[in-house]
């Protein structure tokens, strides 16, 4: 939107009055910060995350990262290789434990950002990971109509999959990757 502007000699300049360009970066989760991952997972999941889940994802490089808009720590995803459930068949997958985004920001493509990270980058530089699978807590419709939008496939329920959490049952769902 430009708007016009007169200056006290007479000229006409124009200004530009649209809203400022948003600046998103996805950045590595490391040691020096991790706590703010902390921070972010208490406020997102109904689940508390206990130290091994941390010094797991500090080791896990490129597969896990924070996304920032405008210089606000906004969301993050964390995965890990893990056995595939046995409904899946046998091997290796990509597990998603973890994708947030902090509720004021979203709707904002900062999720399908983060996911679109992992599905693009970092599944085929490691083609033996072409499965990525994830839960979803029974009932988190929001979720799964996220996932389902990005290709996921619910493949079936694990009974009391969550500890102290209810409902305790979870949706898997799952997605190939092409190489």
């Amino acid at each position: 939107m430009l708007a016009s502007l007169a200056s006290s000699k007479g000229t006409t300049h124009a200004q530009d009055l649209s809203p400022p360009k948003n600046r998103v970066a996805l950045v590595e989760v490391n040691v020096n910060n991790v706590g703010l991952l902390r921070r972010l997972n208490a406020t997102l999941f109904p689940v508390e995350y206990k130290d091994g889940f941390y010094r797991d994802v500090v080791q896990s490089g490129e597969l896990a990262r924070y996304v920032y808009l405008n210089d606000v720590c906004v969301g993050a995803v964390c995965c890990k290789r893990a056995p595939l459930p046995p409904s899946l068949g046998s091997g290796e997958g990509l597990y998603l434990m973890t994708l947030g985004i902090l509720q004021s920001y979203r709707r904002l493509g900062l999720g399908s950002l983060l996911l679109d990270y992992i599905l693009t980058q970092v599944c085929p530089k490691n083609p033996s990971l072409n499965q990525v699978f994830l839960h979803v807590q029974e009932g988190n419709q929001e979720a799964l109509d996220f996932y389902r939008s990005h290709g996921f496939t619910d493949v079936g329920m694990e009974k009391d999959y969550y500890v102290q959490v209810t409902p305790s049952d979870a949706h898997i769902l799952t997605k190939t990757v092409s190489p």
